[in-house]
């Protein structure tokens, strides 16, 4: 290892010119579903068996399930998601871009079928809600704040939620952030 070099590599100048640059507005981390169909619904574990089998990388891949009979939702970051395309393309896979979870008609438990429409896109936002809360307590802890943000930018979780996960969290910075953004 070298101490003090006076003659950096370029890779070594470029990581030494970014870490001082200010953060761009369009730099803040953003994750995103990707949807792709099944032939049923599956463990987690499964799919990122199946998902290795494509050549995917699962350390990028920080949430699967299937949220629906037929769909699995994988959760990774904005710059893995043309890899993710690519990867299924090859493989011949077309992915649900059309998908919506919200959909009143996912609700499909007897108990619920009495609802009105109205009360069945609330209740999907709370299955929704509750798949990101569970989405954000399995993962890695490394990676669990940035998602969380994201998700709270996003309104995918609440500000209580966001406080519950990290109670250091001020008030007004959660505030700050949501309105800047």
């Amino acid at each position: 290892m070298r101490y003090r070099s006076n003659n950096p590599t370029e890779k070594e100048l470029i990581i030494a010119e970014r870490t001082f640059q200010e953060r761009a507005p369009e730099d803040i981390n953003k994750f995103l579903y990707v949807y792709v169909p099944v032939k049923r619904r599956m463990r987690s574990n499964e799919l990122r068996k199946k998902l290795t089998l494509l050549g995917i990388d699962n350390i990028q891949v920080l949430d699967v399930y299937c949220p629906d009979w037929s769909v699995a939702a994988i959760l990774v970051h904005e710059k893995y998601v043309e890899t993710i395309m690519d990867k299924f393309s090859k493989a011949k896979i077309e992915l649900k871009s059309d998908y919506n979870h919200m959909d009143p008609i996912r609700i499909r438990g007897p108990k619920l079928q009495s609802l009105t429409i109205e009360e069945k896109l609330e209740q999907s936002k709370k299955i929704f809600n509750n798949n990101m809360m569970r989405a954000l307590s399995g993962m890695r802890y490394t990676a669990r704040y940035s998602v969380a943000r994201c998700f709270f930018r996003d309104n995918l979780i609440t500000l209580e939620q966001l406080q519950w996960m990290y109670p250091n969290i001020t008030l007004r910075f959660s505030l700050i952030y949501k309105i800047k953004n």
